[in-house]
């Protein structure tokens, strides 16, 4: 652990070390450095050599040590523990006056300090003082006390909110300390949301402060909150503080007068270094000057955009490093002087030489850097040039950048891209704009004296909420800007547009191949025309958009039309005269309600002849099958946001035939959204339909009948996602049996996801010849495709929950009931499993029992319920998977006949179940709990509650070998056993033994026509906590048993049970005959 010849000794993370024996101290007289920390048992430093009574009462042990660090060390109570001493440095003075000069202590040294175990001028000397993962809310002052001389104070890991508060504790005067108070270093302090600098009682401190370093204090708001002083500062460190904005105010940052240098790193959230005082004057003649600062470094400071929003003035700077701090251009608006500054350190490593001056330097690197990207987010710092042509050189271009994001940006200008800026992106071809709520124009062409013709490469527009957006141009491009290359075009959210395209424009993107228009409340129409185009008369264009392939036109209450001219009437009225190939360029169209009524208007007829793909958002509660009419020859549907409960129904209004020539071309069915449909009416002829989609429709309770799913002959993928209230996929017609079988000839994809009430696909027998991928994930109730028989091509490949590929295991079915055992198995939150209505269960406990080393280890609670094949609820062998399992209920299972199967097993060794409720509830065809006596096999001593109810072929409750174990049962409760006849079962051997039922507290039988007795045997019945009785309509139960004599503890009128039994039996008998 040491060495005599070192001068540092650290030790940590030493759980059974107690000391250093005195011996081996006396050779540590070079020690000057002492480290101990995590060391749960050690007591003292140094201690007594008992084995040596010449080496006690030696010198101060360590004579030169100048730092000594102890921390988490909670059963520490000496340095130096002596017997002939009365304390750890006592009657040494002469030493300690020239010890420590640095002392590092955790929350049991702070005690120490305040229980004034440290002696003589030990405190007084003390130079440097650190203080250690001081859990309390409340930093310890009354310690600075006992330190008067420190020059250099360290707080780390500490959970106070506040270090200085704006009192002082009990108002001590803590002024002299502070005078001599030079250094502050805070560190790790997570919960500290104010230093509290700025109270008058810590000023003396502030003012003489030399050295103030703040590291990794993350929820730290500022350093100072209102003015504060700094009249000495020479050095400020602040890293890792995440939640600053801003260092200090404008007024702090001019009593810097001696700070030499300045670094502040890794602070993601702050924005400036210096900001102004509320009510100061934005103007950017405000200067600060910093006289002696000579080195500066800002370093990775992702959100600065401004060292101070005004003028600065560096005298002294000769260091100067500014890396990765994107959003910064310039370090001030205003002017910015650095006389002695001849290089710098910008963006990237390496020296750069000063040009003419910093901030045209540090904007020049800047635009350099920017003009190579590709993809660009217009943020803050390149807002600052993009409005200002003055900003921008005349060498400079956005020669690389081919996409550009604009988000949540407030423009000085009303609009986005200014005219003077389009010749700089020539190769721009993406651009989104979102989440400003200044913009009223994207492009600024207004006023422009631009006299040729500028072709922009744009080729995507996305635009979203951008609520005051009220023109994409703001006038007519005509003669000034050409966007032939527009291919895409997507706008929502933009409430005040009232029109897309002015002519000129529209005319012009002959390439455009989609558009989607979304949530603009105000919009009446796509293309509109200029009526105050002062250069001549409105164009007509022939046919706006001609090669769009997809139009999506949803929530536009006001819409009206796609392209409004006053020459022509209507929308697409009057053009007779253009060939048909121009019509057939609208392959895809999404209309909302107001689209709707325009095609049963008649209005998009020719548009609607040769479309291929179709998307309906729907805001009524009806389907109309009129539309689907409309478009004889679509391929793709598309049906979302719906309110019917029906949709393609049997049906159809005016008795009009739907089923011939309806949809006979559609290949894909997608159904989104749809949360009160409750049925899919599909009795039609889809013998086309290869993809079948149902995402979010909540309502349904099974998708498709089992004579639909037979006309899907060619039906490829289908994919089912959220749907929570659907429980199988195909539902059965009339009486099929679990042996018809479906096949799915050519379905080579399906997806389940999300389906939470999913039991089966269907409940019968299933084939698919051509599956090659299947995917169910989250649907935890399923756990087997199909009832019946299941074949699937052997190369399929199966995933199943969130994991990757499962091998194919004998068959899909075995495969899934597996995973299913090994995921609930070993999951850690799996305390409850219920089986509702499985006709597999047998299946499910065999597989069990066959996979190695399997075991519900965390299960407690398990649940059978409408299990109606299933004979015998849990076999004997299955009992050891279930170590932890203390409730278990059997419900509404009619062909249940016992509950635990002990019968043939070759069990030699007892087995304790740790059971300690049981329900059995509902199973009329119950004949015992156990079918044959457990003794020797099986245990349940820990059984504590007991009900039972409505199994009518049960006889006999327990074996006499069970009732003797269950000591700690608390609650027996039997209703409506119409067989049973006794509640203990006799013994297969004739002894004469007791049966207590020690903490039995509530036994209620009731309407048990048959009971005769609760134990017909010659055994002692014994009740001592009996609390509660209830025997009610046992008309057949004269005693409560043969054998009774032992007395409850609660006081009764009668005698024993039996007397009280026998009495209500005759006056029942005597009710009957009155």
């Amino acid at each position: 652990m040491y060495n005599t010849r070192h001068n540092n000794f650290w030790s940590e993370e030493i759980e059974f070390i107690q000391s250093a024996n005195s011996a081996e101290s006396q050779d540590l007289v070079k020690l000057k450095s002492l480290v101990v920390e995590d060391c749960e048992e050690l007591i003292t430093i140094v201690a007594e050599d008992d084995t040596d009574p010449s080496r006690r009462n030696q010198d101060l042990p360590c004579p030169c040590v100048r730092s000594l660090k102890l921390r988490r060390l909670p059963m520490f109570k000496y340095f130096y523990y002596c017997s002939l001493q009365s304390n750890n440095f006592t009657h040494r003075k002469s030493h300690i006056e020239m010890l420590f000069k640095c002392l590092s202590l955790g929350k049991n040294g702070v005690e120490m300090i305040l229980r004034g175990e440290f002696q003589g001028n030990f405190l007084h000397n003390l130079k440097v003082l650190t203080l250690l993962g001081c859990e309390s809310d409340i930093f310890a002052y009354k310690v600075l006390k006992q330190v008067p001389n420190i020059e250099k104070l360290v707080v780390c890991d500490g959970s106070f909110k506040e270090i200085f508060k704006c009192q002082s504790p009990n108002n001590v005067d803590y002024s002299e300390l502070q005078l001599q108070l030079k250094e502050l270093h805070l560190e790790f302090l997570r919960e500290s949301v104010c230093i509290g600098l700025e109270n008058f009682w810590i000023q003396p401190f502030v003012r003489n402060l030399e050295t103030f370093e703040v590291i990794s204090c993350r929820s730290l708001e500022n350093l100072v909150g209102c003015k504060v002083s700094f009249l000495n500062l020479t050095y400020l460190k602040v890293e890792s503080c995440d939640s600053l904005s801003y260092l200090f105010t404008s007024s702090t940052a001019k009593s810097l007068s001696q700070l030499k240098k300045m670094e502040i790193n890794r602070c993601k959230s702050i924005e400036e270094i210096v900001s102004k005082e509320k009510g100061e004057e934005e103007s950017e003649g405000n200067e600060i000057i910093f006289p002696k600062l000579n080195h500066l470094n800002l370093d990775y400071l992702q959100k600065l955009r401004k060292f101070y929003r005004g003028s600065l003035n560096f005298p002294s700077l000769e260091e100067l490093s500014i890396t990765n701090c994107d959003k910064m251009i310039t370090l001030c608006t205003g002017t910015l002087k650095t006389d002695r500054l001849s290089q710098v350190i910008l963006y990237d490593p390496g020296v750069l030489s000063l040009e003419t001056n910093l901030n045209s330097t540090m904007q020049k690197k800047f635009l350099k850097k920017i003009s190579k990207l590709n993809r660009a987010v217009l943020g803050d710092g390149l807002q600052e040039i993009w409005q200002d042509p003055k900003q921008i050189p005349d060498y400079f271009c956005f020669s690389e950048l081919t996409q550009l994001f604009v988000d949540n940006c407030q423009f000085s200008l009303d609009a986005v891209l200014p005219f003077h800026l389009l010749p700089l992106l020539p190769k721009l071809e993406t651009l989104q704009i979102g989440n400003c709520d200044s913009v009223k124009t994207i492009f600024d062409v207004k006023g422009t004296t631009q006299d040729t013709l500028i072709t922009f490469s744009l080729k995507k527009l996305v635009l979203r909420k951008l609520p005051n957006l009220e023109s994409v141009w703001n006038e007519d491009l005509r003669r000034i800007l050409c966007m032939q290359h527009l291919r895409e075009v997507y706008v929502k959210d933009c409430k005040c547009l009232k029109s897309l395209f002015p002519t000129s424009v529209a005319k012009d993107i002959v390439e455009l191949e989609n558009l989607v228009v979304e949530n603009c409340e105000e919009l009446m129409v796509i293309v509109a025309e200029n009526n105050t185009d002062p250069r001549g008369t409105n164009v007509e264009v022939p046919f706006p958009c001609p090669c769009a392939r997809t139009l999506k036109l949803r929530g536009l209450p006001k819409f009206e039309y796609f392209y409004y001219c006053s020459l022509k009437s209507d929308i697409y009225t009057n053009m007779e005269s253009h060939s048909e190939d121009q019509l057939i360029a609208e392959k895809c169209l999404l209309l909302g309600e107001n689209g709707m009524k325009m095609i049963l208007r008649g209005e998009l007829q020719k548009v609607l002849d040769n479309l291929k793909a179709l998307t309906l958002c729907f805001g009524s509660d009806v389907f109309r099958n009129e539309i689907v009419e409309q478009v004889p020859n679509i391929e793709k549907l598309v049906v979302c946001d719906g309110s019917f409960k029906e949709i393609f129904s049997c049906e159809s209004p005016n008795d009009v035939d739907y089923h011939n020539g309806f949809l006979l071309q559609l290949k894909e069915l997608h159904l989104e959204s749809l949360e009160n449909l409750i049925s899919i009416g599909l009795n039609l002829p889809l013998s086309n339909l290869t993809c079948f989609k149902v995402q979010n429709c909540n309502s349904l309770p099974y998708l498709l009948t089992s004579s639909t799913v037979k006309s899907l002959t060619k039906l490829k993928t289908m994919e089912i996602k959220w749907c929570s209230s659907i429980k199988e996929i195909v539902s059965k017609e009339g009486e099929e049996s679990n042996e018809d079988e479906i096949i799915f000839r050519q379905l080579s994809c399906l997806n389940l996801e999300y389906l939470e009430n999913l039991k089966s696909f269907y409940k019968g027998s299933l084939s698919f010849p051509s599956l090659k991928e299947l995917s169910i994930t989250d649907c935890n109730e399923m756990i087997t495709l199909c009832s019946g028989t299941l074949k699937t091509a052997k190369d399929l490949e199966v995933k199943l929950e969130v994991s990757g590929p499962v091998t194919l295991e004998i068959d899909l079915n075995y495969t899934m009931r597996k995973a299913f055992l090994i995921n609930r198995a070993s999951s850690q939150w799996q305390r409850s499993l219920e089986f509702r209505d499985r006709a597999d269960l047998q299946d499910i406990w065999r597989i069990s029992l066959q996979i190695p080393n399997f075991c519900f280890s965390n299960l407690e609670t398990l649940i059978l319920d409408g299990c109606h094949s299933l004979s015998d609820a849990l076999p004997f062998t299955l009992l050891p998977l279930l170590p932890r399992l203390q409730t278990l209920k059997v419900q509404n299972c009619d062909y249940m006949k016992t509950i635990f199967d002990v019968k043939c097993t070759t069990q030699d060794t007892l087995v304790t179940f740790p059971l300690n409720e049981l329900v059995l509830s509902e199973l009329p065809n119950l004949e015992t709990v156990w079918n044959e006596d457990p003794h020797r096999i099986l245990s349940m001593h820990n059984l504590q509650k007991v009900f039972v109810d409505r199994c009518k072929c049960l006889q006999r409750l327990f074996p006499a070998s069970v009732a003797k174990d269950l000591e700690k049962l608390e609650t027996l409760v039997v209703k409506d056993c119409a067989g049973l006849m006794t509640i203990v079962a006799e013994e297969s051997e004739d002894q004469d033994k007791e049966i207590i039922f020690q903490r039995l507290r509530v036994l209620d039988l009731t309407r048990l026509e048959k009971l005769r007795c609760f134990y017909a045997d010659n055994l002692t019945l014994s009740f001592p906590s009996l609390e509660e009785v209830h025997v009610i309509n046992c008309s057949s139960m004269k005693t409560f048993g043969e054998w009774y004599y032992e007395e409850y503890e609660s006081p009764r009128e009668e005698s024993d049970l039996n007397s009280a039994v026998r009495r209500t039996s005759e006056e029942q008998v005597d009710s009957k005959l009155q």
